[in-house]
């Protein structure tokens, strides 16, 4: 099997909480501590080889409102510093609308590739709505 690659038949999903800010993401401060995060949150749960690409449908079937054309999503991991404070690192941009011409690298990247771990979180800024 392939490194990263899940057998999504027998491998149990885990729970992935994802965090939504129209204009970008949200800076550390928005997650001072594990329990204390931002409001707008959507659920999913999924294995670690799931795509970037992958999430923007999730997010799509979920999330009507950033179905809009010139729509674009910012994903970055949410995670623990030494000293138990939060990274917002962005990962990847994908418009929410593809096209041939559209794809990136971005969209085949899976949460296994970005060294997500269970726990951490995904910040999805919306972009473009305006």
């Amino acid at each position: 099997m392939d490194e990263g690659r899940v057998d999504r038949e027998t491998a149990c999903p885990f729970l992935l909480r994802l965090f939504f800010r129209t204009g970008g993401h949200h800076s550390s401060n928005d997650y001072p501590a594990s329990d204390v995060v931002p409001s707008d949150e959507l659920q999913l749960y999924t294995w670690e080889d799931c795509t970037l690409r992958e999430l923007a449908d999730l997010i799509k079937e979920q999330r009507p409102q950033i179905r809009r054309p010139r729509c674009e999503l910012s994903f970055a991991i949410v995670y623990p510093d030494r000293q138990g404070r939060a990274v917002v690192k962005e990962v990847g941009r994908l418009w929410v609308q593809t096209s041939s011409s559209r794809s990136t690298v971005d969209d085949t990247r899976t949460l296994h590739s970005l060294r997500f771990q269970t726990g951490d979180y995904v910040d999805v800024a919306v972009l473009g709505l305006d």
